[in-house]
């Protein structure tokens, strides 16, 4: 189907897949969980000195969720899913083994259902920092499976919406970026531009190069066709699931996002999960504080393939954990780097011996030329979600039935530059400006500076 947007939560980031893998298999996927898209600071080349944007999107995003509705709704969705996962699983287990894992899987998807809830804020609207435009609470399955696509369906064409606002004389560039969102296959000089960009890339440096650009791709076609390119110039893969059948399964490949460790109530039982899930496999390490997990990790002996770093200082940090790993003896666990990267960065980390071994570029890469006035870096994050305790059993008409109680978990990215403000927040859109009320303030926040000043934000203490 040709379109310029996802419409089909196959359509996504394979990391999507083996977190969802995950969750199924630790009891978490169907847990009732919030997740917010919104953007964290603004960007000159899109609104100049304006702390907002116009947001661009709500009919897309709409008729994108009633196709996931649809998706859950039929066994295809499973018998799909395990066909992109179970592929990468036989790289690593027996046939046994994985059929084994078949059983548990069905059985703990059935537990997601479909239903679900989300909000998304008006086209037209003045959205500020860290305000949410979309807003999802349902399965923490679903809610994982559609940030790629949700990210990618907004990013492009709120962007897009922002520069003409705020820059209408620009018309070389305004009509040059449309040519290039508005069309099924991007035009040539865009092409061309991404195959010489993709060769910087790849020309920059010797080690494992990664693609993962479409979350932030101006839309859909952009993010395939520069997905292809990327593996044209000798990239090593990507993480676009939307080319599977053009490209080998192997050079498809994903592992977790920090969603996963904030799934749980502490970073170390994340990562017993993942690697009893996923041994031998990467961890993220820079959710909370690099150091102090990679130290967690040694302390328990959870030794993976390699860790990533997706936080700034990114150089820094990877001599630190480089250190810390081969004092350990664990000289042969990689460093994998991502987050922001350019080929100028990679080119100096290959000049100053940055220890590391693999390295993943999207954001940088794709939005190139004119396209980097419609990025304006939305990002979808975990901000609250509910666990069940099982307590007494309690004496009804009919007989026992075991009781439950619901926990509420709202959880706090910490990584340098990167924070989210926890809890599903309440919006309201009043002639083309947002107003939005937090229900519980309880998270070592002292101001409304955490989210916005221009964002109207009001705190309200919980009786």
């Amino acid at each position: 189907m040709n379109t310029t947007y996802p419409t089909s939560p196959f359509e996504t980031d394979f990391y999507q897949f083996t977190m969802s893998y995950a969750y199924i298999m630790s009891g978490k996927a169907s847990e009732t969980t919030g997740f917010e898209s919104f953007f964290r600071h603004k960007k000159e080349d899109v609104s100049g000195k304006n702390n907002f944007v116009i947001f661009q999107g709500e009919k897309e995003v709409k008729i994108y969720m009633q196709q996931v509705k649809k998706a859950f709704e039929t066994e295809f969705f499973f018998a799909t899913f395990w066909d992109y996962i179970s592929s990468k699983l036989r790289m690593h287990n027996s046939t046994e083994t994985v059929d084994r894992f078949y059983e548990i899987a069905k059985a703990e998807f059935k537990k997601v259902g479909s239903n679900f809830e989300y909000t998304i804020i008006p086209n037209g609207t003045k959205l500020y920092p860290k305000v949410p435009a979309f807003q999802f609470k349902g399965p923490k399955l679903i809610g994982q499976m559609i940030e790629t696509p949700i990210t990618n369906i907004i990013n492009g064409q709120t962007g897009f919406e922002t520069f003409k606002y705020f820059f209408p004389e620009e018309i070389d560039t305004i009509e040059n970026i449309d040519l290039i969102l508005n069309k099924y296959k991007p035009p040539k000089f865009y092409r061309d531009a991404l195959k010489e960009k993709a060769k910087e890339y790849r020309n920059a440096t010797t080690k494992i190069l990664l693609e993962a650009g479409f979350r932030r791709s101006g839309n859909f076609a952009i993010a395939k066709i520069a997905s292809m390119i990327a593996i044209e110039c000798g990239w090593n893969g990507t993480s676009n699931t939307a080319i599977f059948g053009k490209v080998p399964m192997k050079m498809i490949s994903g592992t977790m996002a920090h969603a996963f460790v904030m799934a749980f109530d502490k970073e170390i039982n994340a990562f017993i999960a993942w690697d009893k899930i996923f041994p031998k496999s990467t961890m993220l390490i820079d959710t909370y504080d690099t150091i102090k997990a990679i130290h967690k990790l040694i302390d328990n002996n959870i030794k993976p393939a390699a860790v990533r770093i997706d936080s700034d200082p990114l150089e820094k940090l990877a001599f630190e954990v480089r250190k810390i790993m081969d004092e350990a003896g664990w000289k042969d666990v990689k460093i994998f780097l991502s987050g922001d990267i350019t080929p100028e960065k990679l080119i100096k980390w290959e000049k100053d011996k940055v220890p590391f071994d693999m390295c993943m570029a999207g954001t940088k890469y794709v939005n190139i030329g004119d396209l980097k006035h419609i990025n304006v870096g939305f990002v979808y994050k975990v901000v609250e979600y509910d666990t069940y305790e099982q307590t007494d059993w309690i004496q009804y008409e009919e007989g026992k039935k075991q009781n439950y109680i619901t926990i509420k978990h709202y959880p706090v990215k910490k990584a340098t530059g990167k924070s989210n403000y926890p809890g599903l927040k309440t919006t309201k859109v009043v002639d083309g400006n947002i107003y939005m009320t937090v229900e519980k303030d309880s998270f070592g926040f002292s101001n409304v500076e955490n989210i916005s000043n221009k964002a109207k934000v009001n705190f309200k203490e919980l009786a």
